[in-house]
């Protein structure tokens, strides 16, 4: 570097701008509670582990959420669902209590702190300074749920993380699954075993029934059925039991062979042959006979997201050959009816040994994605093998759009007037209603609102309001209508047609004539039937 100084003085400026950045990050993004089932009225469930009247093997856990910007930011709360969505049954309740994970990641608690609350679709501020620091910046998230007897099946929601209300930053996913038919259920409700030559191995089932006074009986079904053992047969209003199984030294067929532990209500002799009619449940073990040589099966989800979010998705790839394999997964991201990829993800390389697993759950750097639909293709490649696994991606915007309306109504009465609107959002829009104005040549003729609808995420439904046209002329007039919704509207301009309502006359002419045509018909096959008659009596008689 070469120059002078003009003076002994003389300073310089540098001028340096940081940007803000406001971002949130589930570090670990997904919590199952797994299969259960309720014994009694209801079950209480806590992701620490804890379950009470039910029976799950719960491993325990929480959501960890990070502040990964560079600005302390207000942490609020929601979740996707209600407790009623969510769980369903009767009075069901989902509650979340946050703690720290690093000492000083929550300044000043609010909601959410030292007890469960009540977590619902609105959101609740849990943090009014949650910081950014990476010595402080993370808090776990617990959950406690209800579930009563009557809630059945596989339940998810998604537990939302907001800073401010203004843009939704993170989404997690938590579920659980119940099953029991009529007064019967039975836990766990899922083993599974990878075959080894004579093994021998015990599993613990418990069989309940809602009435403590009716009786169970236990039976085992399946092609395997011939190597288990039960302890019991028969239970007097519930208890545990064990299955063992000792399995032969070879297994023929490869693939899963499933050993089905039931439960059945009792009621008298039993026979497990024909279980119809009877309430009856089954947990199941399956034991999965290896494929000879290399073979891999692998799954992939994606989660739908609003724009300016990553997405998160889920993978698994599972050797379930007899040989190890190599196996290296990419994900893309497609831009929509092309070949043009506009994200790629590249996962390590890695070594699975017969029977092991490979799970990853991570984000996808989507928040440069506009909103729309888009292709997502998970591509494994084991040895010289692919498995490609396609999955749609919705990237939502905040906006609930018009996508069909009625367009013909009749004169001279009150028509219903229908709009079909789409939640384009990934998450619930409540309170959205249509004004809708009808002109004639830029002269208001008309007006009304329609009913109120709350929307889930890209839900499609349709809002009603009704239109009287006693007043109005046959033709053309034009619509404006306009579609509100939390504070933002959207609008659309249409054409509608009031037509002649149909001819009272008209109509009493096609009525009589109709009448006129059966009447004919009838008196023709009479005649027809009578000639018959009339034609057989006379060849009876020459006899």
């Amino acid at each position: 570097m070469t120059g002078f100084a003009v003076t002994e003085n003389e300073t310089g400026v540098v001028n340096v701008t940081i940007q803000t950045s406001a971002a949130l990050d589930f570090t670990t993004a997904l919590f199952d509670f797994g299969p259960g089932t309720v014994v009694g009225s209801g079950a209480r469930l806590f992701s620490n582990g804890t379950n009470i009247s039910g029976m799950w093997s719960i491993t325990p856990g929480f959501l960890v959420l990070e502040n990964i910007g560079n600005v302390n930011v207000t942490l609020n709360l929601s979740a996707n669902k209600t407790a009623q969505d969510f769980i369903g049954g009767t009075s069901p309740e989902f509650k979340a209590l946050v703690t720290v994970n690093e000492t000083g990641s929550c300044v000043t608690p609010v909601t959410f702190s030292g007890t469960y609350q009540d977590i619902t679709t609105t959101p609740q501020i849990a943090c009014t300074n949650f910081p950014y620091d990476d010595n402080s910046d993370t808090v776990n998230i617990n959950f406690q749920v209800y579930i009563p007897s009557n809630a059945l099946g596989a339940k998810t929601v998604g537990i939302v993380a907001m800073r401010r209300l203004i843009i939704l930053l993170a989404l997690s996913i938590l579920s659980f699954q119940l099953i029991q038919a009529g007064g019967v259920g039975i836990s766990p409700v899922y083993y599974k075993e990878f075959f080894e030559p004579n093994l021998e191995k015990e599993y613990i089932f418990h069989a309940f029934n809602t009435n403590p006074e009716k009786g169970i009986n236990l039976y085992v079904k399946g092609d395997l059925a011939e190597y288990v053992n039960l302890s019991k047969t028969y239970l007097l209003g519930g208890g545990d039991f064990v299955v063992t199984i000792k399995l032969p030294s070879y297994i023929e067929k490869p693939g899963t062979h499933r050993i089905s532990i039931g439960a059945i209500e009792s009621s008298g002799e039993f026979d497990k042959a024909n279980l119809g009619g009877i309430a009856a449940i089954q947990g199941r073990i399956d034991i999965f006979v290896p494929y000879p040589g290399k073979y891999s099966e692998s799954t992939f989800q994606v989660s739908n997201i609003n724009q300016g979010e990553k997405a998160p998705y889920e993978m698994e790839v599972n050797n379930l050959g007899t040989d190890s394999l190599q196996v290296k997964p990419t994900i893309e991201i497609f831009k929509p009816n092309t070949t043009e990829v506009l994200v790629t993800e590249r996962l390590s390389e890695t070594l699975l040994q017969s029977k092991e697993t490979f799970r990853v759950t991570g984000t996808l750097d989507t928040r440069d994605l506009p909103p729309g639909d888009y292709d997502v293709v998970a591509t494994i490649d084991w040895e010289e093998k692919q498995t490609i696994l396609n999955q749609t991606l919705r990237v939502g915007e905040f906006l609930v759009e018009i996508i069909d309306y009625d367009y013909e109504f009749e004169q001279g009465k009150i028509n219903p007037f229908r709009i079909e609107v789409q939640n384009k959002w990934n998450a619930k829009i409540d309170e959205v209603f249509a004004s809708v104005s009808i002109t004639d040549n830029g002269v208001v003729v008309g007006d009304f609102k329609t009913v109120t609808i709350d929307t889930s995420s890209w839900e499609i439904k349709n809002i009603t309001g009704y239109f009287d046209t006693s007043t109005l002329e046959t033709k053309r007039y034009t619509s404006r209508i306009d579609l509100f919704y939390d504070g933002e509207s959207s609008s659309k301009l249409v054409a509608i047609y009031i037509k002649a309502p149909p001819k009272k006359t008209y109509i009493a002419y096609i009525i009589v004539i109709t009448i006129v045509i059966i009447l004919i018909i009838i008196a023709f096959t009479y005649l027809i039937l009578k000639l018959r008659k009339l034609e057989q009596s006379k060849n009876e008689k020459k006899k």
